[in-house]
């Protein structure tokens, strides 16, 4: 689910941090994935939201704002993130480029 949020005002924006999300963080925008509880909280030492140029196989980058993180239950760690344009993406942390502002 896309829910709007003004990007310039990206700071601001709800996310998910220490712990996994579940549906009613999804219905609120404050998450854009959640793993059904299968997922595992993953602490991260970047604060959230984010800013990151995401870098995924077959795509254009995309400049993004990234509002929760969770490992899988294979370790592998799951990033949930908006676009410019308001549109949900998940990708995997290795495809983020984490930036303190878009070029």
């Amino acid at each position: 689910m896309s829910k709007s949020f003004p990007f310039d005002d990206w700071k601001t924006w709800p996310v998910v941090t220490g712990r996994v999300a579940a549906e009613p963080d999804l219905a609120s925008g404050a998450a854009v994935f959640h793993q059904q509880g299968r997922g595992v909280a993953y602490a991260s030492e970047r604060e959230l939201p984010a800013l990151a140029i995401a870098r995924i196989e077959g795509r254009s980058e995309e400049k993004v704002v990234v509002v929760q993180m969770e490992k899988t239950p294979t370790g592998e760690i799951l990033c949930g993130a908006r676009n410019i344009e308001g549109r949900d993406l998940v990708c995997m942390l290795d495809e983020l480029t984490f930036v303190e502002n878009f070029p």
